[in-house]
């Protein structure tokens, strides 16, 4: 829905909304990066400056019948989460919006083309960083981490981004992240003492039971560091 309205596309728009089943608002949880907040499709339609289409996605979305969608558009400002998140001056630049498009839709030429415009808040980089791993966006992950300051937010947090990668289920994220040399899949965790990352997948009581988890840390080569001080001895 929000690529169909940043295009313009008011034939796909009509044939999603006569599906009776699309979501024309997405909710970011709580997490390491944003605070929750949500997104609708009323605000992608500030950004395409097109009156006609506003009224077709605003209209479905009025339950009180005195309330003029027109009101509502007037009304609509970027939230400040969001706003957080790409360096804007004006409460109604939503092109932070095309972004996450990029990354929904893992268009990496896209979200080149975003980046050699503006490039995001560090706060913002991070959250992209994490919607990439979360989406499986594999072109634009890798795009991603040509960046110095990509890689340079990720050593920030690397035990947040590798268990990130982790939870995709895919070898090729966390790979990428020790090619890169952005985790060492057997040093010790830093604040967690003489422990792998193995280790804490074995240890915490929350991760114990990620069997599929524990098996892809395994493929890799990871291991406990007991493992790895009988190796030193020998």
């Amino acid at each position: 829905m929000f690529k169909c309205i940043t295009s313009n596309n008011i034939n796909a728009i009509r044939w999603i909304q006569n599906q009776k089943c699309y979501h024309d608002t997405i909710t970011f949880s709580k997490d390491h990066t944003i605070n929750a907040c949500k997104i609708s499709a009323s605000m992608a339609t500030i950004h395409t400056n097109n009156y006609n289409l506003a009224e077709l996605i605003i209209k479905p979305t009025i339950t009180d019948p005195t309330q003029c969608w027109k009101t509502v558009y007037h009304t609509i400002s970027v939230p400040e989460e969001i706003r957080q998140f790409l360096s804007i001056d004006d409460n109604r630049d939503f092109s932070f919006i095309l972004y996450l498009i990029a990354i929904w839709l893992d268009k990496a030429h896209d979200l080149k083309t975003l980046y050699k415009k503006k490039i995001p808040t560090a706060l913002g980089q991070g959250f992209l960083i994490y919607k990439g791993l979360e989406n499986n966006a594999r072109n634009c992950f890798k795009m991603l981490l040509k960046k110095q300051n990509t890689k340079d937010i990720i050593k920030k947090r690397q035990i947040m981004y590798f268990k990130s990668a982790l939870e995709t289920k895919n070898k090729y994220f966390p790979k990428k992240l020790l090619k890169k040399k952005l985790f060492s899949l057997n040093g010790t965790i830093v604040n967690f003492g003489k422990i792998t990352i193995l280790d804490h997948y074995y240890n915490d009581e929350k991760l114990k039971d990620r069997n599929e988890i524990i098996n892809l840390l395994l493929s890799l080569g990871a291991k406990t560091w007991n493992e790895l001080e009988r190796e030193r001895r020998h």
